[in-house]
C-alpha cells in the first residue's frame, strides 16, 4: 500500500537555495563577529593610547620643570664666568668663594625613561601619531647631545679643575662650601682671582658650559614644543 503519511522531499532547486541562504546567514554573523571584534580592539587601542600620551605628557612637564632649574643656575654660572673672564665681577666676589663655583656646574637631574621606552618599542607602540613620534625622537636626540656635553664638563672637572684646586691648596674651601656649610678664612680668593693658570681654566671651561648650557635651551625648547603640540591636537 502506498504511505500517504510521508513528507514530500524538497525539490533539487529549492534545497539549494536553502542550503545557500544558511551559509549567508553564517557568513553574515562572522563578518559581524568580526566588525564587532575589530572595533574592541580599535577601542581598546585608542585608549591605551590615551593614557600612554597622558603619561608621556606628564614626563614631559617635569622633565620641564627640572631642566628649567638646571638651566637658570647654569646660565648664572656662565654669566659670573664671563664677568669673571672681563674683570668685571663686583670687588666682594673677588674675595669669595663664589670663585670656585666658576669652576662649577649644577648637573642635570632629569631622565625620559617612558619616552625613550616607546622610542625603542616603535614597531609595537601604540602611538599612531606620527609627527608626535618624530618630535619624540628630536628630543631623544637633543637629551643625548646634551649629556654628552655634560660628561666632557665633568671629565674638565676631574681631569683640569679639581687637580688645579688640590695644587693651589684651594680644594679645602670647596669641601667647607660644599660639605662642612662654612666659608675657610685661611683662603686667599684674591690670589685665585689674580692666578692666569686660573683664567686660562676659566675660559677653557666657558667653551664647554657655553656649549651645555645652548643645549639646555634647546632640550628646553623642544619640551615646550610637544606640550604645544599635544595641547593644540587634543582640541
Amino acid at each position: 500500500m502506498e504511505n500517504k503519511t510521508s513528507k514530500p522531499s524538497l525539490p533539487a532547486g529549492r534545497y539549494f537555495k536553502y542550503a545557500i541562504g544558511e551559509i549567508i546567514l553564517v557568513v553574515i554573523g562572522i563578518l559581524i563577529a568580526l566588525q564587532v571584534n575589530n572595533w574592541n580592539e580599535k577601542r581598546v587601542k585608542l585608549k591605551n593610547e590615551k593614557n600612554l600620551i597622558t603619561s608621556i605628557v606628564d614626563e614631559v612637564k617635569a622633565s620641564k620643570i627640572n631642566l628649567s632649574t638646571s638651566l637658570k643656575q647654569n646660565s648664572k654660572i656662565l654669566n659670573d664666568m664671563s664677568l669673571y673672564l672681563d674683570d668685571q665681577l663686583p670687588e666682594t666676589d673677588k674675595e669669595s668663594p663664589k670663585l670656585i663655583y666658576l669652576a662649577s656646574h649644577n648637573n642635570i637631574d632629569t631622565e625620559i625613561p617612558l619616552i625613550l621606552s616607546v622610542l625603542e618599542n616603535n614597531e609595537t607602540t601604540p602611538l599612531s601619531d606620527t609627527h608626535l613620534l618624530q618630535l619624540l625622537r628630536e628630543l631623544n636626540s637633543l637629551y643625548k647631545k646634551m649629556n654628552i656635553n655634560e660628561a666632557f664638563l665633568d671629565d674638565f672637572w676631574n681631569s683640569n679643575t679639581s687637580e688645579f684646586l688640590i695644587r693651589k691648596k684651594f680644594a679645602l674651601s670647596v669641601v667647607d662650601q660644599v660639605v662642612r656649610k662654612k666659608t675657610s678664612k685661611d683662603i686667599n680668593f684674591k690670589a685665585l682671582y689674580d692666578d692666569d693658570e686660573y683664567k686660562n681654566l676659566i675660559s677653557i671651561k666657558w667653551i664647554l658650559h657655553n656649549t651645555w648650557v645652548l643645549d639646555q635651551k634647546k632640550t628646553l625648547n623642544q619640551l615646550n614644543k610637544i606640550l604645544d603640540y599635544l595641547e593644540t591636537s587634543s582640541n
